[in-house]
């Protein structure tokens, strides 16, 4: 687990299969709103081959009804929308990228329909740059956190 500030912390996960890593899980909030991000890095012979996002967004909506007799009400529904995106690295590390969204109200969200829903071209929504400098960021931070594991979760930023 990490801490940046109020408006930035979430944990990192690893995953490994005979003492190689094979997936770093990044679970995180930024910024004061609803919004939190998934991504999931998996790597192969130490290399990474997939990044996948999946964003929540959540919002609400306010209805206001009127009857017929001039009586007015309002309600208020939560809504959710999902958006998925993967990034496939071929050769010099350059994206290819599909995605798939929907949104839905929350008391209805099917997350069956979500998952049968197709993936489409997509816009990639970081460049290889970024991808990398987070790669390596959470890769370095893989040896730093096993020191920190009793102690106040530092910022991921500032470990080192």
């Amino acid at each position: 687990y990490y801490k940046c500030g109020e408006d930035i912390s979430g944990r990192i996960e690893y995953y490994y299969e005979q003492d190689r890593l094979k997936l770093m899980m990044h679970i995180y909030k930024q910024g004061f709103g609803n919004n939190s991000f998934l991504e999931n890095y998996f790597i192969q012979n130490d290399s990474l081959q997939l990044k996948t996002v999946i964003s929540e967004e959540v919002f609400f909506n306010t209805l206001y009804k009127q009857s017929s007799q001039g009586v007015s009400s309002t309600s208020v529904e939560k809504v959710v929308e999902i958006t998925e995106q993967r990034m496939l690295f071929k050769d010099n590390y350059v994206p290819n990228c599909i995605e798939r969204k929907h949104g839905s109200i929350l008391s209805e969200w099917d997350q069956e329909y979500f998952n049968s829903l197709a993936f489409a071209k997509g816009v990639c929504i970081e460049d290889k740059e970024d991808i990398l400098y987070k790669y390596r960021l959470l890769r370095k931070a893989e040896k730093k956190l096993e020191s920190y594991s009793n102690r106040k979760p530092k910022c991921i930023f500032h470990i080192w």
